[in-house]
């Protein structure tokens, strides 16, 4: 119980206790050379496989950048787009030792990242400065990466705290700094919650062209399927604790049930089975959650 109520919510500091992937998304498939839209619901693990894809970018020699956009929130549209390559290019300055401290290159980005942060110390900044940025943004990312052969991956966890009328515009501007590049967005949000793309004028991130979708939510169309990934989950939990199997304190109907109340939400299933199990415990001489 103590385990599942400390370490049920995942975030960048405190990644999963035991990551499962599941049938819908691979980390090779979030880590490839490509945008991505992740969608799923408030504890599908949006934020555990981004926060598994920036472990394994960091291991294969990847810049990452991570930006959770719900503390951006109340910001300005034109910040929030500030915010995040500031972050980006703070990345990169960290890998500077890849080329020598007075080749152009570094010395680009370095300029960069003076400015950005020069301009998130101002008061507010208007749409023409941010947009006039994006070019020298993209040309100082080109040369880079390219004269140094790194990839670099940037993760905007909680996306849909922007409001989806200015999301397209947010895209759209990140999407600038990334053009034949070997920069790769990976955008986390909610479908419902979400609008990547408007069709006139082109701007954003539209899917199957400029970015691919991966959808977390296992749906209750396959029961059995989502019952199996949300066990493994649970069971990976009870064995950090010295539980060797989930029979010895679930019924088989209580598991089945789980997957039904939780409507296949790992984050809801784990404190739904924290629950079953606290009440299991007040009946006389329970020996399962049943």
């Amino acid at each position: 119980i103590a385990l599942v109520s400390a370490r049920s919510r995942v975030s960048a500091a405190e990644p999963s206790l035991i990551y499962v992937s599941n049938a819908r998304a691979s980390l090779s498939a979030v880590t490839a050379a490509r945008h991505h839209l992740i969608f799923g619901r408030r504890g599908a693990g949006k934020t555990a496989l981004l926060v598994e894809a920036r472990r394994s970018a960091q291991d294969s020699g990847a810049i990452t950048a991570w930006v959770n956009v719900q503390t951006l929130r109340r910001e300005d549209p034109r910040r929030i787009v500030l915010y995040t390559i500031s972050k980006i290019l703070e990345g990169v300055v960290t890998r500077g030792d890849s080329l020598a401290p007075s080749h152009p290159a570094n010395i680009a980005v370095s300029k960069a990242y003076t400015q950005v942060l020069d301009m998130l110390n101002e008061q507010e900044n208007s749409e023409r400065e941010v947009v006039q940025l994006v070019p020298r943004i993209h040309a100082a990312l080109q040369r880079f990466l390219e004269i140094t052969g790194l990839t670099l991956y940037v993760f905007l966890d909680d996306f849909y705290y922007v409001p989806r009328a200015e999301q397209p515009g947010i895209l759209d501007l990140l999407h600038g700094i990334t053009r034949d590049t070997k920069v790769w967005l990976k955008v986390a949000s909610i479908k419902h919650l979400t609008r990547s793309w408007i069709s006139s004028p082109p701007t954003g991130l539209q899917t199957g062209q400029d970015a691919d979708v991966i959808d977390l939510d296992v749906t209750l169309q396959a029961p059995q399927q989502a019952g199996e990934f949300l066990e493994t989950v649970l069971a990976g939990y009870a064995r950090t604790v010295g539980i060797s199997s989930l029979s010895r304190i679930f019924s088989r109907a209580a598991l089945d049930r789980l997957v039904l109340a939780s409507g296949g939400v790992p984050r809801d299933y784990m404190v739904l089975a924290v629950s079953a199990v606290t009440r299991a415990q007040q009946r006389p001489s329970a020996r399962q959650v049943g």
